[in-house]
């Protein structure tokens, strides 16, 4: 089923980064040396950018000496309007633009691209398409950290509802998968990263911090140490690089359904910042997850490599 295929790629692509802490580690510099301050800024009353936001996922693993790969690649595309609130803060309405994905599992292709208003179009391609021209308002005090988020509720209604009458049990899957892609989730992995990734304090060329994560869905723990490698002109340049652990065995939650598992690997991630705005506007994070997932008494290997990709313009 589709819904069921869209619902494992962006399950797999939440896996990236949710920050939840860290901590800095500054090296020794001469009084000479430049040093930045990087957090949201706005010059302008509002300003506008525009954001591609875009994962792939390949996963391999082997079922009674049968080998199955599995590929999936998704592509949104979101409209960002910010605007200073009087607080020193700002307000962000985030418009979804664009929903595109596409899967290949074990030979059968399947390729969805959101539609609104086309009754003619495929049922879930005309069910998703309801996010387009919808929007959610975030709320960011003066250090870019996430106050507050409306609109998430409303927008899931509006997609659950065009479901009608289907089964109960995909209607519960497809609202916890949903919450990956307009809902909190989304907004703790993708949204707080392009505010904030750098924490609120002075840092020179070569300082490093590091944050302590954790993955929703397979429980994991990510631990990334970020860099500050130069900066160009206006651009900042971070790399990152993180350390993947399951959390003491704990199952994989997907579908409403647990599965005994073991994971380990490792995410290596580049960022530009735009020091004018304080705003992610680049970035790149590939990851390498290797464990067994054990179904029905079965201990399954399996292999995950996945890429994320943001790119943001001012619009």
């Amino acid at each position: 089923m589709k819904i069921l295929a869209l619902s494992y790629l962006v399950l797999i692509g939440s896996l990236l980064i949710v920050s939840c802490g860290g901590s800095s580690a500054r090296q020794v510099h001469d009084v000479n040396e430049l040093k930045y301050h990087i957090q949201p800024t706005m010059t302008d009353t509002t300003v506008s950018y525009y954001y591609d936001v875009s994962s792939s996922v390949r996963s391999r693993y082997e079922v009674k000496d049968k080998k199955i790969e599995s590929t999936g690649t998704s592509d949104l595309g979101l409209v960002f309007h910010l605007a200073k609130d009087t607080a020193g803060g700002m307000s962000v309405r985030i418009v979804y633009d664009r929903l595109h994905v596409i899967m290949d599992n074990d030979g059968d292709h399947k390729d969805i691209t959101a539609h609104k208003g086309d009754t003619l179009s495929d049922p879930v391609e005309h069910m998703l398409g309801n996010i387009l021209g919808s929007a959610l308002v975030v709320s960011l005090d003066k250090t870019g950290n996430i106050r507050q988020v409306s609109g998430t509720k409303e927008l899931k209604s509006k997609i659950v509802g065009a479901m009608g009458g289907a089964d109960p049990a995909v209607r519960t899957a497809v609202e916890t998968q949903l919450d990956r892609l307009v809902g909190e989730a989304f907004v703790q992995s993708t949204l707080q990263q392009v505010f904030k990734l750098v924490p609120d304090s002075v840092h020179y060329v070569g300082d490093s911090w590091t944050y302590n994560q954790e993955s929703d869905g397979i429980k994991l723990t990510i631990g990334t140490t970020y860099t500050l490698k130069d900066v160009d002109g206006q651009t900042a340049n971070i790399s990152g690089s993180s350390e993947i652990r399951d959390d003491d065995g704990a199952p994989v939650l997907f579908m409403g359904q647990s599965f005994p598992a073991s994971f380990s690997g490792e995410q290596k991630s580049q960022f530009q910042v735009d020091l004018s705005s304080g705003l992610v506007t680049k970035g790149q994070a590939k990851m390498n997850l290797k464990g067994t997932i054990v179904v029905l008494g079965t201990a399954v290997p399996i292999q995950i490599e996945s890429e994320k990709k943001v790119n943001g313009k001012r619009i």
